[in-house]
């Protein structure tokens, strides 16, 4: 994801077609980290909704000299995110063994065949607050003990 200073700029002074531009350049991007926070796709469409509203709000403050604009947008959309789970109480969900049931831990052979696949359809079917473990850290190269507070 490539955003020109140019059109930084254009979004800067209010161009309307300027915004439509870098939503359309940066929503694949913001979209990939939502996803790795919320399962539900009407969920998605919200965050994605509130993040670049929050983006086009904020973009005035925006310091290139502080960082790259892809750093800036995925930092307000893990906040968004996660201010979003908290707001609704999904960090703290009870995570219960009906969740497990399918997964058969007995052989060494089961394991052997656990594949990242099945890794990454266990992280999809968690509950959307359980996923910000293992994505939070990921997504800001945060130590494992910080993002455990979060």
């Amino acid at each position: 994801m490539l955003v020109e200073q140019d059109l930084l700029l254009q979004c800067q002074k209010g161009d309307q077609s300027a915004y439509s531009t870098l939503y359309k350049t940066c929503a694949p991007y913001v979209f990939t980290i939502v996803k790795n926070y919320f399962s539900e796709d009407h969920d998605r469409k919200d965050v994605l909704q509130e993040i670049f509203a929050h983006i086009f709000t904020s973009l005035k403050n925006f310091n290139q000299n502080k960082g790259s604009f892809k750093s800036w947008i995925s930092r307000i959309a893990v906040h968004q995110c996660i201010n979003v789970l908290r707001k609704n109480n999904r960090l703290n969900i009870v995570y219960t063994l009906e969740i497990m049931e399918d997964i058969e831990y007995d052989t060494l052979e089961t394991l052997e065949k656990f594949t990242e696949k099945d890794l990454e359809k266990m992280l999809q079917d968690m509950p959307d607050g359980y996923k910000t473990i293992f994505y939070y850290p990921s997504s800001k190269n945060t130590p494992i003990k910080k993002s455990a507070k979060c």
